[in-house]
């Protein structure tokens, strides 16, 4: 019985073990399981984590490849001009130059293709499309916290785009956000000098290039097709101070040109007709060659009346256009460019130790009429720019004292002004206490400067200012110099030189805008006297339309007895005048050295012949002629002429090479190019042909040879065609940050 009990019990322990071994293995195996699920889930997270991280690198480089392609761009406008200039440097300086003309140029196209782009006027982070190839804004954010900046030192060459960061947000919603800076690292790719294997034609458009001046002086009527160069180089004072161009005659002259170029004035004088057109303009065609483009330091219609001037096209002036003789006449069909505000420093003093803080006549670009019945008509001008204002000038002639050659001057506050209103910069009589008028007399004058020295109770002559606002006069003091409101010149009607002469004091103002905003109050009060001022125009004529102007000064017209102000509307200092007058600078500098409103060389080339022939190649100077093998259209052959002093006579096909002089007097036909380092005086007709000349410059080796060359790796664009930036530049990433 006993047996049999334990018998029993030893098979329930049995079953507990296998019941518990069995509970055991079992939470064995579902921690295995666990574990394994968790591993494998780990594994897959892993894995998804990485290619997001990779997914959202991928952006980053889509973003590198992109500041390549900008970079190309800086590339192939900074290479050409600084391969202008490669002659000009030292050698240990090319590198350094190099680098400051690329970082400049790539730190301007990153500004505004990217930074002003993407991140300026609420636009953070936006137009991720437009950016990357692979991802839109649906997965791909950027920029949400942080705006991205340019560290761009000149002085290091060095430039960083800093805080980029992007992030990637997957389809299972995984995301990765990278931040990083982007370090442009410049190195230099020295020029080799057997690269400039092409002769430079650029100047094969241009019938005459002349660095001393153009002339007609045998009074002749004259036709040319093609584009002029008149340096107005001055050998007697080695300097650019007579004009490029003197037209006078009483004929009819007549310019077709896409060009026509100088350093310094053109002067029409002696009742000569000039008309300028495109170099298609004579055949009514429409097109881009229909109208020229005159690049001008100034423009005088001067001498007998009747001189006229009218352009079919844009004026690109950096001084004045005055009009001095009687019944002169300006005709503008196109735009009008007077560029330039001032030459002038605040610190610069003139000849009386006043500082010139207002610019001087030489450096403000107005349009003056100083003749009776003289006419300006700008009607059919798209745009009238003009930043500077005109001068009351005191010419030397006259006997003013103390005087350089830029004339004593006195500031106005108009843009196109007419001398009859110059009276409005008087200071007033009644100011002057004792005397009551301006001018005054020598003997006048003496005694206010003697008062002026004794104490005021003391002075029977005095100046009083405010005397003009208590008559009812302009408030002088708001608009003037208070330690200096008025500046003295003396003018003598009489070449002899004991005459008496008038002494004028004038206004002298704090700033021109404020003498702008005088004319305007004086307008207002005494509009009458102003009207009949402008009446002494009498036949003449101030005519455009107002929506055209845009002028740091005030404008007065006067069309058919009918005279209207209009009001400045723009500032010297604005950032629209600033730009506009920094932009056509640069173009006028680059057009009248190098005939190239790209050209990005120094202002030290003496001669602009120089930029396309060696003079030293010259060596007689004995008149040369070659007879070419090469012929025209007439099926004349084509001419080298080279010498010193050369006159071309009859109808020839020629290019003509002078160290000196060039006449082609009446009756004679010259088709070709003319380049003189001295004067050329045309008064038959002359003809550019660009295609010939082009062929001859670089094919014929017997003209070859007295021409530079340029560079081969420049398109006809003047585009680097063989130079890219990863050539140049390596983008690092910095301050590489994943989270």
């Amino acid at each position: 019985m006993k047996k049999c009990i334990r018998k029993i019990n030893n098979k329930g322990v049995s079953l507990i073990l296998v019941i518990v071994t069995m509970t055991f293995v079992s939470i064995i195996a579902a921690l295995v399981l666990a574990l394994t699920y968790n591993n494998l889930q780990a594994m897959r997270n892993g894995l998804s984590s990485s290619k997001n991280f990779y997914t959202a690198e991928t952006a980053i480089d889509e973003l590198k490849a992109k500041f390549y392609e900008w970079s190309d761009e800086a590339v192939r406008d900074a290479y050409p001009k600084w391969l202008q200039r490669y002659d000009l440097m030292k050698s240990e300086e090319r590198a350094d130059k190099f680098k400051s003309m690329y970082l400049a140029k790539l730190n301007e196209v990153l500004t505004d293709k990217f930074i002003d782009t993407y991140f300026s006027g609420g636009h953070v982070g936006s137009n991720i499309d437009d950016l990357f190839v692979s991802f839109t804004s649906n997965n791909v954010t950027w920029n949400d916290k942080v705006t991205p900046h340019i560290d761009y030192q000149p002085d290091k060459n060095t430039l960083i785009v800093k805080d980029i960061s992007i992030t990637y947000t997957d389809d299972k919603n995984y995301q990765t956000k990278i931040t990083t800076d982007f370090n442009f690292n410049l190195s230099y790719v020295p020029f080799k000098s057997d690269a400039s294997n092409e002769t430079d034609a650029s100047c094969s458009e241009y019938a005459i290039i002349s660095d001393e001046q153009i002339t007609n002086a045998n009074y002749g009527p004259l036709t040319v097709h093609g584009s002029l160069y008149g340096g107005g180089y001055d050998p007697s004072t080695d300097s650019y101070s007579q004009p490029g161009f003197i037209f006078d005659s009483n004929k009819l002259l007549n310019i077709y040109a896409d060009n026509i170029v100088s350093r310094n004035d053109l002067l029409v004088k002696n009742s000569a007709a000039l008309n300028t057109n495109g170099i298609d303009g004579e055949y009514n065609y429409t097109g881009d060659n229909s109208t020229v483009n005159m690049w001008l330091r100034g423009i005088d219609l001067a001498g007998l009346q009747g001189t006229k001037l009218t352009i079919n096209g844009d004026c690109y002036v950096y001084d004045d256009t005055t009009l001095d003789s009687v019944a002169s006449e300006l005709t503008v069909s196109g735009n009008y460019f007077g560029f330039n505000t001032d030459n002038s420093a605040d610190a610069v003093n003139d000849a009386d130790g006043i500082a010139l803080k207002m610019g001087t006549p030489k450096g403000s670009s107005a349009i003056v009429v100083n003749g009776k019945d003289s006419k300006v008509d700008l009607t059919d001008c798209e745009e009238i720019f003009l930043a500077g204002k005109s001068f009351v000038s005191v010419p030397e002639i006259y006997g003013s004292p103390d005087i350089s050659d830029t004339n004593l001057a006195f500031p106005e506050g108009e843009s196109i002004s007419y001398r009859g209103v110059q009276s409005a910069y008087l200071l007033p009589g009644d100011c002057l206490t004792g005397i009551g008028h301006n001018p005054l007399t020598e003997a006048e004058y003496k005694l206010l400067v003697q008062d002026l020295a004794k104490s005021p109770g003391e002075r029977k002559y005095d100046i009083n200012i405010d005397q003009n606002r208590r008559n009812g006069g302009v408030d002088l003091m708001k608009y003037l110099d208070p330690s200096q409101p008025y500046r003295m010149a003396t003018v003598s009607y009489s070449a002899n030189a004991d005459s008496e002469k008038l002494v004028y004091l004038y206004l002298n103002f704090a700033t021109t805008n404020a003498a702008s905003r005088y004319f305007e109050e004086y307008y207002a009060k005494y509009h009458d006297l102003v009207e009949t001022k402008m009446g002494y125009l009498g036949d003449g004529m101030i005519a455009f339309r107002p929506e055209s102007l845009l002028t740091t000064g005030n404008v007065v017209s006067y069309d058919n007895g009918v005279v209207k102000f209009n009001h400045a509307n723009t500032s010297k200092t604005s950032q629209l005048v600033i730009a506009k007058e920094a932009d056509l600078n640069q173009k006028y500098v680059g057009m009248s050295l190098a005939l190239d409103k790209d050209f990005a060389g120094t202002d030290t080339i003496k001669f602009t012949s120089d930029k396309f022939v060696d003079m030293t190649k010259i060596k007689s100077d004995v008149q040369t002629s070659t007879k070419l093998d090469f012929e025209g259209e007439d099926g004349q052959p084509y001419y080298l002429i080279t010498g010193k002093d050369i006159t071309i006579t009859g109808n020839v096909n020629a290019i003509v090479i002078a160290k000196g002089n060039v006449s082609i007097p009446a009756g004679s036909v010259v088709h070709g190019l003319v380049i003189a380092r001295g004067a050329v005086d045309v008064s038959g007709d002359i003809h550019a042909e660009k295609l010939d000349v082009a062929d001859l410059i670089v094919n014929n080796r017997i003209v070859n040879r007295y021409f530079y060359g340029e560079d081969s790796d420049i398109d006809e664009d003047g585009k680097v065609t063989s130079l890219y930036s990863s050539e140049l530049i390596d983008i690092d990433y910095e301050n590489w940050r994943k989270n």
